[in-house]
């Protein structure tokens, strides 16, 4: 073996064989070898390796193992070698000491490689890491990470500097401010101490030219006063000499006075005297014949009086001894008798009247004095009715108990019907609760439960317009309640609007709701309360189903109807002998509820436009008293039931027009 160096060759004897010495660069490539931790990733090392010819013994071995071989496949040997030591130093190892710490990745492969290629001849010159990847992003979440660490402590670091620089500047500004509000305060008292000692300099100046200026005007008002009074002196010499021509004057008047006129009166009203003289002997004697004409003509008279007076007397005796049997009811009769009368009466001057023209600047006269009188009759007719009958509308009547009963309201969401449902419910009634509108429904059950929890109440989405939906209704109502006590028809629309402007479809909907629904509730509820022999049926009817209205000839013909059907129901139940069944029809005026848009009273102390928690309890008052027909207030009743009967139309239409109680049309 000669090592880089030069040898004779026998030819034929001898042979030759090299190997190169040469230093050959490796490329170690291990793709996705398993880490310590089961993560895939490749490596590229590079490699320096050369045959070591300085050790006879490794060149020995290299020459016996790769003596013949190509370069590239020594080469090969080699790089294999390397790899599979590179291989196992990864799966010894995590990806973090590969990738954090490759010096020491390097220096074990290049010690672990090393011990096995001595064997072979080899001397591994060097060893790096090229390049470390993986196909599963593990290495980009590695630095991922300690990117969003950098930039953490970069914002923290750029909100601290931030913070500082802020908290330093505000400091500086407070600085900044406290100077300027001091030096502000110093310049404010030395202006004060400016306005002080002007405002007392000013005062005494003003002091001063005030008194000079009041001095000058004193004694010029002393010279004027001199002068007047001299002025006053010479005008009362004047007088003086006045009243003394006027005097004189007098005397000359009186003189003329007694010669041309004092004494022919004096002659004229002795003749007078004389003629009254004689005329009243005259009268005097024409008077006592006349009076003993009328004494003869009286007694006559007297007697007939005296006969028909005992002829009258007998009849009011029976009178009274028929009024004894029928008590109230009789002087109802007599009441119902006159109140036309009186109706008639009082409107008699306005039935001639074309025109009312009120002029007024204060509340005395005019619109307010009118309209007074008129309640002030409207009261007093009604206490005299209630002196008379001994049962006013005002007085307290005996109200049932209502506790555990079943009632039934239809339209309770809202309105009366709410208001009359809380009432009830607070009186310890069950309630069966129907309307069209099922969300604020059953809000309202829900405001209900917490307030008592210990009635039932039930709500039901009904819409009223349709009779199989109400017969539907009324089928889970008598599942829940077995029965009705009261049923409260209260459920009502209206359409504000000329005739003219309504469809077809206005006015049907108009009669479904407001008296159809009526008539299929009442079919209903009305069979089993007959075979209980208990119950109250209520109608909430209006003022408009007594008189009609411009703008609701829909909605009053509606309302009419309810008042003639629950009238005439009153009549058939007590044919039939049904008359434990007690009907009451309440007819209020309008109520603010949204229903009418636009009511209107020019009067409202006459005509008020009602609340709902007004019109409940004075309902609610009616329906537990039993009453039968109710109107919301009591003196709507003589202002347009008995009133509207018997006064004349034209004086009728012009109280009508003149108080302006109505609706005006609905915007559409």
């Amino acid at each position: 073996m000669v090592p880089g160096g030069r040898v004779f060759v026998w030819p034929g004897i001898q042979r030759v064989q090299r190997i190169s010495l040469n230093t050959m660069a490796l490329v170690i490539e291990s793709p996705r070898v398993y880490t310590q931790q089961g993560v895939p990733i490749s490596v590229t090392g590079i490699a320096q390796v050369k045959i070591q010819g300085q050790n006879a013994e490794m060149l020995r071995a290299a020459c016996e193992q790769f003596l013949g071989k190509s370069e590239e496949d020594i080469m090969n040997v080699a790089r294999e070698t390397l790899e599979g030591h590179q291989r196992a130093i990864m799966a010894s190892m995590t990806v973090e000491e590969i990738y954090k710490n490759r010096k020491k990745f390097s220096k074990k492969v290049f010690e672990v490689a090393s011990s096995d290629l001595v064997d072979m001849g080899f001397t591994v010159v060097s060893y790096t890491i090229k390049d470390i990847s993986d196909e599963e992003g593990y290495l980009n979440a590695l630095g991922l990470a300690r990117t969003a660490e950098v930039k953490r402590d970069a914002r923290i670091g750029e909100a601290q500097a931030q913070r500082d620089a802020l908290i330093k500047e505000a400091l500086a500004n407070e600085e900044k401010q406290s100077a300027e509000l001091l030096n502000k305060t110093e310049i404010a008292k030395a202006q004060r101490d400016f306005e002080l000692k002007k405002a007392t300099y000013d005062a005494e100046v003003f002091t001063k030219k005030a008194d000079a200026e009041l001095a000058t005007a004193l004694q010029t008002a002393k010279v004027q006063q001199k002068i007047m009074e001299e002025k006053m002196e010479v005008k009362v010499i004047e007088k003086k000499q006045d009243i003394l021509i006027q005097e004189q004057e007098i005397i000359r008047k009186q003189k003329e006075l007694e010669a041309t006129i004092k004494k022919p009166a004096e002659a004229e009203r002795y003749r007078l005297e004389k003629l009254a003289e004689a005329n009243r002997k005259k009268i005097i004697m024409e008077a006592e014949a006349e009076a003993e004409a009328i004494r003869l003509k009286g007694e006559a008279e007297a007697e007939a009086i005296k006969a028909k007076a005992i002829a009258e007397s007998e009849t009011l005796a029976k009178k009274a001894d028929a009024f004894k049997l029928y008590e109230n009811a009789a002087k109802i009769e007599m009441m119902l008798q006159v109140l036309p009368k009186i109706a008639c009466e009082i409107a008699d001057p306005l039935s001639q009247v074309n025109k009312i023209v009120m002029v007024s600047n204060t509340g005395e006269v005019g619109a307010s004095k009118l309209t007074g009188e008129v309640l002030d009759i409207v009261e007093k007719i009604q206490g005299t009715v209630s002196k008379i009958s001994n049962s006013a509308t005002t007085s307290v009547d005996v109200k049932k108990n209502v506790s555990n009963k079943n009632v039934l309201i239809t339209g309770s969401a809202q309105g009366i019907g709410k208001e009359m449902a809380m009432r009830f419910h607070r009186l310890g009634a069950n309630l069966a609760l129907i309307d069209i509108n099922e969300v604020q429904l059953n809000q309202f059950v829900n405001e209900l439960h917490q307030v008592n929890k210990s009635n039932k109440v039930i709500g039901y989405r009904c819409d009223l317009s349709e009779e199989q939906s109400i017969n539907n209704v009324c089928e889970k109502i008598f599942q829940d309640f077995d029965h009705v006590d009261i049923l409260i028809n209260n459920a009502g629309i209206v359409r504000c609007a000329p005739l003219t402007k309504l469809t077809s479809k206005d006015i049907r909907r108009t009669f479904d709701v407001n008296l159809f629904a009526h008539f299929w509730m009442n079919k209903q509820i009305l069979p089993k309360m007959i075979q209980r022999r208990s119950g109250q049926i209520v109608a909430i009817s209006s003022i408009a189903g007594l008189t009609g209205t411009a703008n609701l000839v829909d909605y009053c013909s509606s309302k009419f109807a309810v008042t003639g059907m629950m009238e005439a129901l009153e009549y058939e139940l007590e044919r039939y002998g049904n008359d434990f069944i007690q009907l009451t029809t309440i007819c209020p005026l309008a109520i603010a509820t949204g229903m009418f848009k636009k009511p209107k009273s020019r009067f409202s102390r006459l005509l008020p436009i009602l609340t709902p928690e007004y019109t409940a309890e004075k309902a609610v008052d009616a329906i537990l008293t039993n009453q039968t027909l109710v109107t919301i207030p009591t003196s709507t009743f003589y202002v347009f039931y008995l009133f509207g009967k018997f006064i004349p139309d034209k004086a009728r239409n012009l109280l009508r027009n003149f108080v302006g109680y109505g609706v005006d049309q609905h915007d559409d």
